[in-house]
């Protein structure tokens, strides 16, 4: 459960499980909370970020021996489960004490579009996927909301969109499930853009989502999701 008392997203479970069972576990799954010492987080810490799991790629540096975003994360697993032992009273104090410990710098800098660059990404991308780019750009929708908006998630004269839902690719499944925290609602789209939503909105079959295909025929990742980055890159 979140700490509002909602059920966790799937993603978050599977993100969770997957920081616990590789990198908090290795240290801490035989240490009783109550033995866990703000000199063993510490050590923790300092290399939790050189931990590799065998067939699993991760986000590194050129050298491949740092994972900031991933330590980061995982401080964090880790200060809540004990947050909880605090709270059942099973410690007085929480070791995770490390100053700044989930802060993490961008690894670059985002890439802003100037307006004729958005309708020139949208012009190149296939029809079905078009609207995705107006919607995240212009709207800032991520990629997973604009790929399971439907036909009855916007209103009839295309003005207001609602977003209901998010599609991911985990665990070689494709998966629909609610936004993020924060990101459901109604979505005004600005003027300009109406026009091409309405385009596609009336090409739509009841029920299609607006850009989401079931997968690629390598069977390794959503094809739409492959399309945006291809097109992407041959933009620049």
């Amino acid at each position: 459960m979140s700490h509002q008392g909602k059920p966790l997203s799937r993603r978050t479970v599977d993100s969770y499980n997957y920081l616990l069972r590789d990198h908090i576990n290795p240290t801490f799954e035989e240490t009783p909370v109550s033995e866990i010492t703000l000199e063993m987080v510490r050590n923790w810490y300092s290399n939790v970020s050189r931990i590799r799991t065998r067939g699993r790629k991760s986000k590194s540096d050129a050298r491949g021996s740092e994972v900031p975003t991933t330590r980061a994360r995982a401080y964090e697993v880790l200060r809540m489960v004990l947050n909880v032992a605090v709270d059942d009273g099973l410690i007085d104090k929480n070791p995770c004490r490390i100053k700044g410990a989930t802060t993490v710098q961008p690894a670059h800098d985002a890439t802003v579009l100037l307006p004729a660059e958005i309708d020139a990404l949208a012009a190149a991308m296939p029809q079905k996927l078009s609207a995705s780019v107006l919607l995240a750009a212009w709207c800032g929708l991520r990629p997973s909301e604009t790929f399971e908006l439907r036909r009855r998630n916007l209103n009839a004269d295309c003005s207001v969109l609602t977003v209901a839902y998010a599609v991911t690719y985990r665990n070689g499944e494709i998966v629909i499930d609610r936004p993020k925290a924060g990101s459901d609602g109604d979505v005004v789209l600005p003027d300009h853009i109406r026009p091409a939503i309405r385009r596609q909105h009336a090409g739509l079959l009841v029920g299609e989502a607006v850009g989401r295909r079931r997968s690629d025929p390598r069977g390794s990742r959503c094809s739409v999701v492959n399309t945006v980055n291809l097109v992407a890159r041959t933009c620049r």
